[in-house]
């Protein structure tokens, strides 16, 4: 199974994520961790969904 296709089956049937609802799983390092920095920029997250907003609604 690709990595891909792995780490969505163990979202599903692994307890692990279930009590870790919410937080962000790395899949580069294979565990829970903090979101990229640009993730956290608030200003940047409203940038982009309104950016995306437009090219889906034009």
């Amino acid at each position: 199974m690709s990595i891909g296709a792995e780490i969505i089956v163990r979202s599903v049937l692994d307890e692990t994520f279930a009590v870790k609802s919410g937080q962000y799983f790395d899949n580069d390092i294979g565990d829970f961790g903090p979101p990229h920095v640009d993730a956290q920029d608030k200003d940047a997250c409203v940038k982009l969904y309104q950016l995306l907003k437009d090219m889906l609604i034009d």
